[in-house]
């Protein structure tokens, strides 16, 4: 008998078939982050520089591994609906409406959002949010998903070292059709883009080193997650140095692993976000898949571990065992006041 850890972090939505559906928003080309310098007004990169330009593309899929057409979306930015013009240039919609106006485009076929104006500013100094709610069809039925992405913004005095992940290309699902994801990293010192560095690539456990990398970029293959897990990337001056000046993480997931986890607020919690004093209760489901089709697995709570990370910086907050957990002042004190905080949630089973 083997044991494994099966990882999940990401909100699943089950369709009346019993298929799953994944949503994830990956960052292409460019992370999805910006250095602001109060002090001279530099910011870095300049968005208004097309090769800077990052693009958020939506990617839907099935548990089965196939993908899922979307015929409708709605693209938020910190919770506002992004309105676009009707009239495309070289297949992109540029956005309208009071503080939105010719910052964003929109690729009215694949449902790609790029940003085109820069971000961070003197008025704009904290992580902002782009939310995507997706409908279409999935083998024959019909559904509904939503997902967010954090967009980080940062001041040099903050932090000298800077890394964040960003897709190379591709998606950030592995499939039998596309059984890797290459990742590349981003690393700026003190708003400066910085080359020539040493990033090591390592497993959701921190220890465990990713099987092929390369200095800024690494492919992430089957063996390198189970379900669905994070991939961190640690920033050292050398390939000798043992000090971490900067960490970053990045979540892929298998869909044709035969476990996966669904981790959501618990219905019976006292609130759904964190408010300073009041907790959250979430609670993991493990689920089989079959040909696409997701059954929920009866587990006991001695098999669960919560894993607490701050979203934008990736501060260790903490954990828990059992299932549900509560998350509250214990796990948010080491997060800064502009940072969520993510629960890695993993359910140890024997197979």
């Amino acid at each position: 008998m083997a044991t494994t850890n099966v990882t999940g972090s990401l909100v699943l939505k089950r369709l009346k078939k019993g298929k799953v559906v994944y949503l994830s928003l990956n960052a292409t080309g460019r992370p999805l982050m910006q250095e602001y310098n109060p002090d001279n007004g530099n910011v870095s990169p300049d968005f208004g520089v097309a090769a800077n330009q990052p693009v958020i593309t939506p990617d839907v899929s099935v548990g089965d591994g196939s993908k899922a057409s979307i015929t409708s979306g709605q693209w938020t930015y910190n919770n506002v609906p992004i309105t676009f013009g009707s009239t495309a240039t070289g297949g992109w919609l540029t956005s309208t409406g009071a503080g939105m106006e010719g910052k964003f485009m929109l690729n009215s076929s694949t449902w790609e959002l790029k940003i085109v104006k820069n971000i961070a500013g003197p008025n704009n100094m904290d992580t902002d949010t782009f939310g995507f709610t997706a409908s279409g069809e999935a083998d024959g039925v019909n559904y509904e998903v939503k997902g967010s992405t954090e967009f980080l913004i940062v001041r040099p005095g903050e932090s000298s070292y800077v890394i964040t992940i960003y897709v190379e290309s591709g998606d950030a699902v592995i499939t039998d059709d596309d059984d890797t994801v290459k990742l590349r990293a981003y690393v700026s010192v003190g708003g400066i883009e910085k080359n020539g560095m040493t990033v090591k690539w390592y497993r959701e456990d921190g220890k465990t080193d990713v099987k092929n990398q390369n200095g800024y970029s690494a492919t992430i293959g089957r063996d390198d997650v189970v379900g669905a897990g994070m991939i961190y990337a640690r920033l050292y001056s050398d390939p000798n140095a043992t000090t971490v000046l900067a960490t970053a993480g990045y979540e892929v997931r298998d869909v044709k692993d035969e476990y996966d986890i669904v981790v959501s607020v618990a219905e019976d919690s006292k609130a759904s976000e964190w408010d300073g004093k009041t907790p959250i209760t979430v609670k993991g489901v493990l689920y089989r898949m079959s040909g696409g089709e997701a059954v929920a697995v009866e587990t006991n709570a001695s098999q669960w571990k919560h894993e607490f990370r701050s979203s934008a910086k990736n501060t260790d907050c903490g954990e828990a065992t059992g299932n549900p957990v509560e998350i509250g002042a214990q796990q948010w004190k080491d997060a800064e006041e502009y940072e969520n905080l993510i629960d890695f949630a993993s359910c140890t089973i024997t197979k």
